[in-house]
């Protein structure tokens, strides 16, 4: 690999390339945080949390629906819900955190970069820009989402890992970045930097990273000690408080729930659905960015790369057989690996410099380029869901507070989040979701109703309710949904 920086100096221009770069991504994409408003299904879940802590007064727990929610930590809606506090516009508040862990993670890929090919600096600037060409990140980026923050944590993790082989004080970076992304969203970095150093010890007689040179080291040691700490307090202070419910639903539900190897051959996925999974139809940098992950180890002799492809490979393995669902949203988590494999990929070859650029511009551009117009970026709220909004919002306004409300939620494409119930149509008490149709006998006669119901359901769920409600009275209609009151009828077992 060449150097096509100046040799008296070889990193100025370089990193003066990637600040600008980065300040000009970041200012360009700024101003799209103030537009729209949150609409996506999971957005709608960060806004009821992030407003939990002050209206329930408890800042140690995280509320789903007024009712205390495992699933996730609370670093970012902590975030969002201090600046809600300091009188901040609620859509800004929700996703200046994500805007801050894009930056954040642009800075990391360039770390990243360095930590990894510290001889050749210009892929410092490189891998920026194959980042900042994603539309997946800028999408993460500029909505209320966690998946972002999960990027930067990871990236951190990775990059810093390959300083401490270096610098052994470096470990301990890495014990912050394993512990606080456990504290954003999961503990997804612990679990890859696992499946990392593995596969940096198994490969170690290829490139002397073995086992040994970090276990016997006493900084990774008392870094290890750190990350687990930091990784277990969220799930030991919930336990502490919740019992071993927070750990069943955290970790077994969360995690293993998703991860473990379905019993059903019908479950597991085809190499087609693995591959347009892996590919996510991000373009150039992923395609060309995977297929460098396996080829540049080789092609440089350089094995200390091998971990990346064998996590890659490890993530492709898992999804393969597992039971839980697994969104393509999970992909980003491949955005700075692979778009630092691919800026390797293009120094490795004894190109000219002007064919290099002409490579990475052609890359970037073929991505969508650095830049992403708000069209791209799903900032505008879909009629739909400003319908539902406008429904909830006049249920809320004249919601009995003798009746719990009761919301048919089984239209797979048009459903509810259940924060966007929670948020504008419930008035701060607990109703009734029903996701599945088939689970309305026994949510009638589980009790989770009152006797007397308070309903919004599209005009054709009436028919199904029939046999579970008698006494029914059409309050409002806003085609499709029917605002109603309805008594429940006693079910024979």
């Amino acid at each position: 690999m060449s150097d096509i920086a100046m040799p008296s100096n070889p990193y100025r221009l370089p990193l003066i390339a990637t600040f600008f770069l980065i300040i000009w991504v970041m200012d360009f994409h700024a101003s799209m945080l103030g537009l729209g408003d949150i609409s996506h299904y999971d957005e709608f879940l960060t806004l009821d949390r992030s407003t939990s802590f002050a209206a329930q007064n408890d800042w140690w727990n995280t509320y789903t629906a007024h009712k205390v929610n495992f699933n996730k930590p609370p670093l970012q809606y902590w975030m969002s819900g201090w600046l809600i506090e300091q009188g901040v516009d609620l859509t800004i508040a929700l996703r200046a955190p994500s805007f801050m862990f894009g930056g954040l993670t642009l800075i990391g890929a360039g770390l990243f970069a360095f930590a990894l090919f510290p001889k050749v600096p210009w892929t410092v600037p490189v891998t920026v820009l194959f980042v900042a060409s994603s539309d997946r990140f800028w999408g993460a980026s500029t909505m209320a989402l966690l998946d972002v923050g999960s990027l930067f944590f990871l990236t951190m993790t990775f990059a810093t890992i390959h300083l401490a082989l270096r610098a052994p004080l470096w470990w301990y970076a890495v014990a912050l970045s394993i512990g606080l992304g456990a504290l954003q969203k999961a503990p997804i970095a612990f679990g890859f930097a696992t499946i990392y150093l593995v596969s940096l010890g198994l490969t170690g007689r290829w490139h002397g990273h073995r086992f040994w040179t970090f276990i016997s080291n006493r900084h990774f040691l008392a870094s290890l000690a750190l990350a687990l700490v930091l990784v277990s307090s969220w799930y030991l202070l919930q336990f502490i408080q919740h019992g071993s419910t927070a750990l069943q639903q955290a970790v077994g539900r969360e995690i293993v729930g998703r991860l473990a190897p379905s019993s059903a051959s019908g479950q597991v996925r085809d190499l087609r659905e693995v591959l347009s999974h892996m590919f996510g139809a991000e373009g150039a940098v992923r395609l060309f960015g995977l297929i460098a992950a396996f080829w540049l180890p080789f092609r440089l002799r350089r094995y200390d790369l091998l971990p990346i492809p064998l996590v890659l490979l490890f993530y492709a393995v898992v999804i393969s057989f597992s039971d839980g669902f697994i969104s393509h949203r999970y992909t980003l988590l491949f955005t700075t690996m692979t778009a630092v494999m691919l800026a390797g990929a293009i120094f490795a070859f004894s190109w000219s410099i002007q064919a290099r650029i002409l490579t990475i511009l052609l890359i970037s551009l073929f991505s969508g380029g650095p830049t992403k117009p708000p069209s791209e970026l799903e900032l505008m709220r879909e009629s739909r869901v400003t319908k539902q909004i406008e429904v909830l919002s006049s249920v809320a306004k004249t919601l009995d507070t003798e009746r719990r409300l009761f919301v048919c939620n089984w239209h797979t494409k048009e459903r509810f989040s259940p924060g966007n119930i929670s948020y504008y149509g419930s008035n701060g008490r607990l109703f009734v979701q029903v996701r599945n149709v088939h689970d309305l006998p026994s949510v009638f006669r589980s009790g989770t109703t009152s006797s007397a119901l308070e309903g919004l359901c599209r005009s054709e769920d009436l028919a199904i309710l029939r046999p579970f409600i008698t006494d029914l009275q059409i309050l409002s209609r806003d085609d499709p949904y029917v605002h109603f009151y309805a008594s429940v009828r006693e079910l024979s077992d």
